[in-house]
């Protein structure tokens, strides 16, 4: 199975759709099933040029720490 964040770039490939043109929204949700792993992942895409936003986060010192430890 094809990982998420090459999939995404495949497909920004194969659509010449220009990164700065996508946004990815992901939820607090996602995050907290694996802060490291889902900062890795955006970590790529930001690279390349794709837009990250944060949808549905919580205000709790919890939530903030996880936010905290996204780049």
């Amino acid at each position: 199975t094809t990982d998420f964040t090459q999939k995404i770039l495949d497909l920004l490939e194969e659509s010449s759709f220009h990164p700065n043109n996508l946004t990815l929204e992901i939820t607090e949700e996602i995050v907290l099933d694996g802060v490291d792993m889902v900062n890795e992942k955006l970590s790529i895409l930001r690279k390349k040029g794709v837009r990250v936003s944060l949808d549905d986060f919580g205000t709790g010192f919890s939530s903030l720490s996880y936010l905290a430890r996204l780049e």
